[in-house]
């Protein structure tokens, strides 16, 4: 006589709640490495522009060549092209990182929201308060306007267009991080209000 065998089903594979937490606080520790990539970049590149919109301002005097300007543009090409490739590849992983964790943060909330608020141990009210502050002032309409920015800044040369392009995706990439932790603290404060 055969016994009957359990049946794998798809769901064997899937991350449990503790997979998913730990994953996230992964995410999180690279997370915080690719931020300080980021403010690295950006601090290196906006020296790079301080110095270069000087060089700029020294050839834009009335009657100055074209020649000049294009010279400055050329050089300020060539000097940002590494720090504007460093902070996208810093985005994009951020980027990554953040969609590997929303999926984690998602499973977490649900699960809080489901878990009576007299089981919440203080750790986890801790978190969802750290969650519901505010991260930063930028808005993602600044980040449109230095977008628009620097879009008619790469047009002014060839030379400035992928540079140009690689600070637009860095841009991108931060509103999408900026709309998914405002979407955590959206929920956070629901969760401790409720």
């Amino acid at each position: 006589m055969e016994t009957d065998k359990p049946q794998a089903n798809e769901h064997d594979d899937a991350p449990g709640f503790f997979d998913l937490v730990a994953e996230a606080e992964a995410q999180m520790a690279g997370i915080t490495a690719d931020m300080a990539d980021v403010d690295s970049a950006a601090a290196d590149l906006g020296a790079i522009m301080e110095l270069m919109m000087e060089d700029m301002v020294r050839v834009s005097h009335p009657g100055a060549p074209a020649n000049a300007k294009l010279a400055v543009l050329t050089q300020m090409a060539k000097v940002i092209s590494g720090p504007a490739g460093e902070l996208e590849s810093a985005t994009e992983r951020l980027a990554q990182r953040m969609s590997a964790a929303t999926i984690a943060f998602d499973a977490f909330m649900e699960w809080t929201r489901n878990t009576p608020r007299s089981e919440w141990s203080d750790d986890l009210v801790q978190m969802l308060r750290h969650m519901a502050e505010p991260s930063c002032e930028t808005e993602p309409a600044d980040f449109e306007e230095v977008i628009t920015l620097i879009d008619s800044f790469g047009a002014s040369s060839q030379h400035l267009r992928v540079p140009a392009r690689r600070l637009i995706t860095s841009c991108q990439n931060l509103v999408q991080l900026m709309a998914a932790v405002a979407e955590w603290r959206t929920k956070a404060v629901r969760l401790l209000e409720g």
